[in-house]
């Protein structure tokens, strides 16, 4: 029977607490994982006002393209209207830190990142990586991703059997609550919220532990 990862987080909020903790990390480790959590800078309010608009026939063309851009905006929209909420960096395949931020923070912990010199695990980087170069204009230094890893070791004509989303992957070795997770859960009121916190350090432990799988399968 597989061991399911337990719980052990930090969450940090206050510049201070992020600055030391990431002076920490350079210190003690060598490789973590990362990930975000996203939404759009709009409001559900404003999208559904949005909705409201567009049933104007009298707009101008300008004015339908904009509210159609709110309307369907998203954590997964262009990073100009897309906002960071939680930074996580996953430490181990069971221990994670989990930083919620504002944009201050956010071109804090972005800047530090295309700085440092450990080795970044991101899975499906092309996401994560958007927004770090759309806020700092660069790249981590040295970063794996490994949905890209995954994807040649288990490359198969059939698409099914070639799936490498995380939670394909990785499921099994957390809680089902993980794999099953609605994307309406992903824009809470409350960015501290357990369950939602719970669900960002699986996130990044996933990252890590399939990280270690991939290096001995490819040893």
């Amino acid at each position: 029977m597989k061991k399911i990862v337990k719980l052990d987080y930090e969450v940090h909020s206050t510049l201070y607490a992020i600055r030391k903790l990431l002076y920490k990390i350079e210190a003690e480790y060598d490789v973590i994982s990362f990930d975000i959590e996203t939404r759009s800078i709009y409001t559900k309010f404003q999208r559904e006002l949005a909705k409201t608009y567009l049933s104007d026939d009298n707009l101008s063309i300008e004015e339908e393209n904009e509210y159609t851009r709110i309307l369907h905006s998203s954590g997964l929209s262009h990073p100009s209207i897309v906002k960071t909420t939680h930074i996580i960096f996953g430490l181990s395949d069971n221990k994670s830190v989990i930083l919620i931020v504002d944009e201050r923070l956010e071109r804090y912990v972005f800047n530090w990142l295309v700085n440092t010199n450990l080795k970044i695990l991101i899975h499906n980087a092309s996401f994560d990586l958007k927004l770090v170069h759309h806020r700092t204009g660069r790249f981590p230094k040295d970063f794996e991703d490994t949905q890209q890893l995954a994807k040649v070791l288990i490359n198969d004509c059939n698409t099914y059997k070639s799936r490498t989303g995380l939670k394909v992957l990785m499921g099994s070795y957390f809680p089902a609550k993980w794999s099953i997770k609605e994307e309406t859960d992903y824009e809470i009121d409350n960015l501290k919220d357990d369950n939602f916190l719970e669900y960002c350090h699986h996130d990044a432990c996933a990252c890590y532990m399939l990280w270690d799988m991939l290096k001995d399968m490819t040893k």
